[in-house]
């Protein structure tokens, strides 16, 4: 995990998280992501500035299952249109959590209003 980490110039003094390209690529599996990253302000990328629908997520990271059609849910109920990539950020992890049913992940994934232009 470390020497992973290293290789990818991933600063593990700052949680991890998983970028996947689109909703749907998070919804048929949340534990593939398109790519690992870290939050650590001094790295280089960004994340878009936007309007951003945010869940929480209790529990192992690769299994949530409920998640995203809660997400889909909620984001039709509001009228909005998921548009991605989409970021889940582990905040609690076996970095700092010993057991898997205490992570604590954020999910999140820009969206816009269906009834303006993408």
């Amino acid at each position: 995990y470390l020497a992973y980490a290293g290789e990818r110039h991933i600063n593990l003094n700052y949680p991890i998280g998983g970028m996947f390209a689109d909703f749907e690529v998070f919804s048929a599996a949340p534990n593939r992501p398109t790519k690992f990253f870290s939050i650590d302000p001094e790295g280089t990328s960004k994340r878009p500035a936007g309007m951003y629908l945010t869940a929480y997520e209790r529990g192992y990271y690769g299994e949530i299952a409920a998640t995203p059609q809660k997400i889909k849910d909620y984001a039709d109920q509001q009228g909005f249109m998921l548009k991605g990539p989409l970021y889940h950020i582990f905040l609690h992890d076996e970095m700092s959590e010993i057991d898997p049913d205490n992570y604590l992940s954020e999910i999140s994934i820009a969206v816009t209003s269906k009834l303006q232009k993408a």
